[in-house]
């Protein structure tokens, strides 16, 4: 799979991102030598705008009983 970098006005710069090689989006960072597992060092990131992701949001929403915004992120995360 050939690297590419995130263009550099983008919001997902500083998260230093990279496809998997399930060929998900994740996190990359600091947390590499961390002892969490993959899955919490490497955070998937989701499309804002798709359909799946508004119905994870919409659930977690729902589950913390309508939860305002920095408990939604943090639960997400």
């Amino acid at each position: 799979m050939e690297h590419q970098e995130v263009a550099a006005t983008s919001s997902l710069k500083t998260l230093h991102p990279f496809i998997d090689q399930e060929g998900l989006l994740r996190v990359g960072g600091r947390l590499q030598q961390s002892t969490l597992p993959y899955q919490a060092i490497h955070q998937m990131i989701l499309p804002a705008s798709q359909h799946f992701t508004k119905l994870v949001v919409s659930a977690e929403h729902i589950r913390f009983h309508h939860a305002g915004p920095q408990l939604l992120t943090a639960s997400l995360c």
